[in-house]
């Protein structure tokens, strides 16, 4: 407990303070002296020597003394000789009236062999004492003899074993005994002898002013084998000692200073001695103090000086305050009674510290202790709900800024409510204002708080739902509110065939809009209805405006009839090829998009069917190069894929008149021809350049590859011609004497320049196109002895290629007319005979193959077929050609679902990639209208449990269609009942819960479990 003195315990809580005060008894301390004198905790004696033993103990009322040879002693102090030699422990053990205790200890050596032995006797001064010194046989005779407070009458000298002294004044006498010439084995020191000397008048020795309520010992001088009474005055208690030369004594509580006094009578019967004494003492009141024991950081504190008991006064002091090392932080100016201060210093022990100067008080200084407490740190948040439903139970958590205690404020409505710790469950009741306060504060001094944290509290009176003011047919858009821990969200469309509703349990929804106009959005929560009004718009309306066919060889001008709108062209891959409202594009499958001004988007497919341009290619049978003039005759055939076409010729691209297919030439110059179908597309040939060119060596067509300055020599090589087909023809040299591998054949059209390069000896050459070719043959001659200047042989000759079968299709879906166009290509002057069509397609029977110019067929199943048109010439020759036909089934639809879902809770269905024109239909014909739904991603709410069919059509952009059919099992909601949570008492941080699903429920789909736990 520490010192004694007033002292104080404060119970607070976090409304009030009560202190109790009490008085603190000093615990009592063992002390004593002896003599002879100990050195390092150990006296040393020779047997039969008397030891002495003083009390210098003090705040105890009973001793006793252990001599450690199985004697004690309850005196105040004490005398012990020990007969025996060896080593003793002497214990003095001091009590006091709490029962606390304190002990010293000192270790007694006594020596073998004493060489003298004293046998003294108590003495009343004056009268003589004859003391006997009795000798050890193996001592010599040569004696020291020293007396003290006495006179020696008798004996005393070195040869002497006796001496006889008068004694003078007391309590003590003193003889000193020196020996020398002992044995070894004996003491040879000088021992001093202790003569108690009972004298008349005590004296008393101890306190002569005290405190009001004081313990004190008084003791008389100790005399052996004497008898003590101790009688005190007014206002003392003699609490023990009694019979003893010491007794302790407790003076009363007084409120004003008494005069009283401590008296002893001691009589020794053997000697016939007695002796009395009386001491006067003076008990003043104490100066207590108190006030405040603790204190905040920069906050102010009282303290008050008093005395008296049961009736107190106040006491005027001199003030100051100490830190813990003694340091005077603050000194006040005067006397004063009391004293408040601002403890504006560090945390830390501090203490009130008052001086006294009146004698009218035993209080010298008082002091109280005081600590001063740091402000707790700011809390650094509140974790809780911030909207609450009023009646649920919710928990705050403070977020501590360190180890503190928490005090929390909860205003709910009109009534203030308070709790403590770090956590707290409050259920609101039905009427605002709500809010939640904390701060920290110190632990164990709980008036030290911090600043405080709050958070307002809303309901869902105050709830908006976020969300688009305006949305788009057929869009899902997104609605959300705050989050209501503990509450159940209902949401609704009004009128209710405007939308379908996704997640209508949580605090936020998709909703998908399924009619246009004005709709409302309605929230129920917390009883409480919160509406968010809703235009939908109409999806954009719009034309394609423009030509949806061509000649396959122009570009079409294509626009819309809302020019103002957003605009997304895209080709068959999906990929944007403009943003404006007018394009130019050319045959082929393509797609737009519309976005308005609200952000809706329409979109479409468009085909541009190909109108066939004709083909045209310039040739002739005669060279271009001539001297001064161009001889009669020579003709330029523009050879076509057709008949009844128009021909415009031009002469270095001047118009120098209609015609036909072939033109004569009579001026130098470039020529070419635009031909016109029965479709108005028209095709522009390429040149065929007539050279003014008398000079060989300036101008014609060298054979390309040969070695500079080397010249070919003319030669015939008897070439035999074959043709397998109109365009398929062979030429083999029948010359003996060719080097096999040096034949070269060069092919050369007059208005495209060199077509072929070919090694071999023998040729066999597909054409392209119908028209005279100047085919040129070189080779080397076994044996010719040719040189720098002569390279080779050369023979040329003129190919005619009558026709060139081709065709075009329109159409590429599975069970749709696929539409065949001959383009076949032929000299003028030709006429075709026949067609033989073969579709790869032996699944259709008789309309796998077709004789008509520009059939159509249907394909039945996907894939890939290879097309065969075969044309006869009136001539008598044929042509082949094949192309592939990739027939499509249309997009590949791969619906996004839940396989499994729930009665009465909107299902999403997602239609993923590049498809046009899409349908769903859900099979739910009791839903209406809303059965079915026209967009890529849709809702669809199953009123009722079941196998429902749903089915989704859609197209490609080359406008080929599929569909899927899939069903979806509906489920009736069979969950209810509560979620079991074990343990079911408060949880802190940190802890485990098991949660338990109701029954009714499965572990799969649409099962959803939620629980809000909260720590306490």
């Amino acid at each position: 407990m520490g010192a004694g003195g007033s002292g104080s315990v404060v119970i607070s809580n976090s409304n009030c303070t009560i202190p109790l005060c009490f008085d603190i008894l000093p615990e009592p301390v063992a002390d004593f002296n002896t003599s002879p004198a100990a050195t390092n905790d150990t006296v040393t004696v020779c047997k039969n020597q008397e030891i002495s033993f003083e009390n210098l103990s003090f705040n105890g009322i009973s001793y006793t003394w252990q001599f450690g040879d199985g004697t004690q002693d309850n005196g105040y102090d004490a005398v012990h000789t020990y007969t025996d030699e060896g080593f003793y422990t002497v214990t003095l053990s001091a009590n006091s009236i709490c029962d606390c205790g304190d002990e010293k200890q000192i270790v007694v050596e006594v020596l073998p062999h004493p060489h003298q032995c004293w046998i003294v006797s108590i003495a009343y001064a004056p009268k003589p004492v004859n003391v006997t010194q009795s000798l050890h046989p193996d001592a010599l005779n040569t004696y020291g003899l020293f007396l003290q407070t006495g006179t020696i009458v008798n004996g005393g000298e070195l040869t002497d074993d006796f001496i006889e002294i008068i004694w003078h004044e007391g309590p003590d006498g003193f003889i000193e005994l020196s020996v020398s010439g002992c044995s070894m084995t004996y003491c040879s020191f000088t021992n001093i002898f202790r003569v108690p000397i009972i004298t008349p008048d005590g004296p008393v020795d101890g306190d002569a002013s005290v405190c009001s309520g004081e313990i004190a010992t008084y003791t008389a001088p100790y005399f052996p084998g004497t008898q003590y009474q101790w009688q005190v005055g007014p206002s003392g208690t003699i609490l023990g000692g009694q019979n003893t030369n010491g007794v302790t004594i407790q003076w009363d509580n007084v409120n004003a200073a008494v005069s009283t006094t401590v008296e002893v009578y001691y009589n020794n019967c053997f000697l016939e001695c007695f002796g009395h004494d009386i001491l006067n003492v003076n008990i003043t009141p104490q100066i207590r103090l108190s006030g405040d024991v603790q204190v905040c950081e920069n906050a102010s504190a009282s303290v008050f000086a008093e005395s008296g008991f049961n009736v107190f006064s106040p006491v005027n002091v001199n003030w100051h305050i100490e830190d813990a090392d003694g340091n005077v932080v603050y000194t006040a100016p005067g006397l004063s009674s009391t004293l408040m201060h601002n403890f504006s210093y560090p945390p830390g022990e501090y203490a009130w510290v008052a001086t006294n100067n009146s004698a009218g008080y035993c209080t010298e200084t008082a002091r109280l202790a005081i600590q001063v407490t740091a402000i707790p740190a700011k809390p650094l948040g509140i974790r809780g709900e911030q909207i609450i439903c009023p009646g649920q139970l919710y928990g705050f958590t403070i977020e501590s800024a360190g180890d503190y205690a928490t005090t929390w404020f909860v205003t709910d409505g009109s009534s203030m409510v308070t709790y403590n710790g770090q956590t707290f469950q409050h259920a609101f009741g039905p009427t605002p204002p709500y809010m939640v306060l904390a701060y920290h504060t110190d632990i164990q001094y709980m008036t030290c708080g911090s600043e405080p944290v709050s958070i307002n509290l809303s309901t869902a009176a105050d709830l908006n739902i976020v969300g688009p003011d305006e949305v788009c047919l057929n869009n899902i858009d997104t609605f959300s509110t705050d989050y209501i821990s503990g509450a159940d969200y209902n949401w609704e469309i009004i009128p209710a065939d405007h939308g379908e509703i996704r997640r209508s349990n949580l605090n936020h929804v998709e909703v998908f809009w399924t009619q246009s106009g004005n709709a409302t959005l309605r929230l129920n929560a917390c009883g409480t209805t919160i509406d968010k009004s809703v235009l939908v718009h109409a999806l954009p309306v719009f034309n394609i405006l423009g030509p949806t066919a061509a000649c396959a060889n122009e570009l079409v001008a294509l626009s819309t009839d809302q020019p103002a709108m957003a605009h997304a062209w895209v080709d068959e891959n999906d990929l944007i090829i403009s943003v404006m409202n007018n394009v130019l594009l050319s045959p082929g499958s393509f797609g737009v998009e519309l976005t308005d001004v609200n952000g809706c988007q329409s979109e479409k497919s468009i085909q541009i069917d190909a109108y066939p341009a004709p083909i045209v290619h310039l040739s002739s049978a005669y060279e271009e190069t001539y001297c001064t003039n161009i001889p009669g005759g020579v003709e330029i055939v523009a050879n076509t894929d057709g008949t009844d076409y128009q021909y415009l010729w031009f002469l270095d691209d001047v118009v120098i008149g209609p015609g036909g297919p072939v033109f004569a030439v009579t001026t130098f110059g470039a020529y070419h021809v635009e031909v016109t179908n029965q479709y108005g597309c028209k095709t522009v040939s390429q040149k065929i350049s007539f050279l003014n060119c008398c000079a060989p060596s300036t101008c014609g067509f060298g054979v390309p590859g040969l070695p500079g300055g080397c010249s070919l020599l003319s030669h015939d090589f008897a070439i035999a011609g074959a043709e397998t087909a109109c365009n398929i023809h062979q030429h083999t040299p029948l010359l003996p004497g060719i080097t096999p591998g040096t034949v070269r054949w060069l092919i050369r059209s007059n208005s495209e320049g060199f077509i072929a390069d070919i090694n071999t000896d023998m040729l066999d050459y597909t054409y392209q196109k119908p028209g005279y070719y100047h085919v040129i043959m070189t080779a080397l001659l076994n044996g010719f002895p040719y040189d720098a200047a002569t390279c080779g042989h050369i023979e040329q000759l003129t190919d005619t290629i009558r026709a060139v079968a081709d065709f075009k299709f329109n159409g590429i879906c599975v069970a749709a007319p696929v539409i065949f166009e001959d383009l076949t290509t032929f000299l003028p002057g030709e006429t075709i005979s026949a067609w033989a069509w073969d579709f790869d397609d032996p699944l259709s029977g008789g309309d796998n193959t077709s004789t008509s110019q520009n059939p159509t067929h249907i394909f039945d199943d996907t894939g890939m077929y290879e097309v065969t048109l075969t044309v006869t010439m009136a001539s008598g020759c044929t042509t082949t050609m094949k192309h592939f036909v990739e027939i499509s089934a249309g997009p590949i639809l791969t619906p996004v679902f839940d396989p499994i879902h729930c009665e009465d809770e909107a299902m999403a269905f997602q239609l993923p990639g590049q498809v046009y024109d899409i349908q769903w239909l859900f099979g739910d014909p009791a839903s209406g209208l809303e059965n079915m739904a026209v967009s890529d991603s849709v809702l669809h709410t199953f009123d009722l449990p079941g196998a429902y069919w749903v089915t989704v059509a859609a197209s490609d952009i080359h406008t080929c269609r599929s569909g899927s059919t899939f069903m979806v099992d509906i489920t009736a909601n069979l969950l209810s009942g509560l979620i079991d949570v074990d343990p079911i008492t408060p949880l802190c941080t940190g802890d485990t819960a098991t949660l338990t699903a109701p029954a009714g429920g499965f572990h799969g789909h649409g099962v959803q479990m939620k629980q809000h736990l909260r720590s306490k």
